[in-house]
């Protein structure tokens, strides 16, 4: 019948819809740095095509969206966004066309559809070091639009461009996010983090601090692996505790002979946690 032909064509062309949706990550890594930056041209996203043909009209059938959850396209437009970015030549290698790519170009860039296409590229535009020349003007508006993609993008984004280097200004926005490092006063404020941005932050924090044996993030990021489960994290539990896993290995790395964390034994609470035992 018509209605088990439509059925069907709808189920081959979300199956090719799914391999579409993942091209955008085998195309940030084939096109990595091949593309000169310049800063006469605007940024240019592939589009995401959720259409296909039929044979033999050759027909136009569009994906129907109505059984998928509203944000399905979200992580596609991401990686398509930081795909992007990943693109461009990183500061210092290859051509450069009208000079290089600063604060004015990403913010100019920024569009008023797709926003998460655009947190992506602020990633990809982070993981080269490009987000540095943002003035603290800048990641205030982009913060405070309250997008928790976008945020997510530009804590770990930050600080990636400033891996190790413990810079006091990124840290402090980071801590801001973690409730963990928040001083007693601020439970007066109800300062309430998205879960997802508190897993951004706490990578964050490993990447500023990488390799650095940092004493308190390292003691901090040792407790929030066996942090118990609050309201905001109850989804997403298993990614907060693998977040701060990660930070720990990063602060911690190199340093596991390092006489000023002896006290912690790191060793023995990783094995209790492996365990199951807090």
């Amino acid at each position: 019948s018509e209605h088990d032909l439509v059925h069907e064509q709808q189920a081959k062309l979300a199956l090719l819809c799914r391999r579409t949706m993942a091209l955008s990550v085998g195309r940030g890594m084939f096109t990595l740095a091949s593309s000169p930056a310049e800063l006469v041209e605007s940024l240019r996203l592939a589009p995401l095509d959720l259409k296909g043909r039929t044979s033999p009209k050759a027909a136009t059938v569009e994906l129907d969206t109505s059984a998928f959850p509203p944000d399905h396209l979200m992580w596609p437009e991401f990686h398509n966004g930081c795909a992007s970015a990943l693109r461009l030549s990183p500061p210092g290698c290859g051509p450069v066309q009208h000079g290089e790519l600063g604060r004015h170009w990403i913010m100019h860039n920024q569009p008023k559809a797709r926003q998460h296409a655009y947190a992506g590229f602020l990633l990809g535009m982070g993981l080269q070091g490009r987000l540095n020349s943002l003035a603290n003007t800048d990641v205030y508006r982009l913060m405070s639009q309250g997008h928790h993609v976008t945020m997510m993008a530009l804590l770990v984004g930050m600080a990636a461009g400033k891996r190790g280097s413990e810079d006091p200004a990124i840290a402090k926005m980071l801590c801001l996010h973690i409730p963990a490092l928040h001083p007693p006063s601020f439970t007066e404020l109800e300062l309430e983090v998205p879960a997802l941005v508190q897993i951004s932050a706490l990578v964050g924090v490993g990447l500023l601090y990488q390799a650095s044996g940092q004493r308190l993030m390292t003691e901090v990021m040792l407790g929030e692996i066996a942090r118990p489960p609050t309201n905001e994290l109850l989804g997403c539990r298993e990614s907060y505790s693998v977040a701060a896993g990660i930070a720990l290995g990063l602060v911690s790395l190199g340093r596991g002979s390092d006489p000023g964390l002896a006290d912690l034994f790191i060793e023995d609470k990783l094995g209790s946690y492996m365990h199951g035992r807090a």
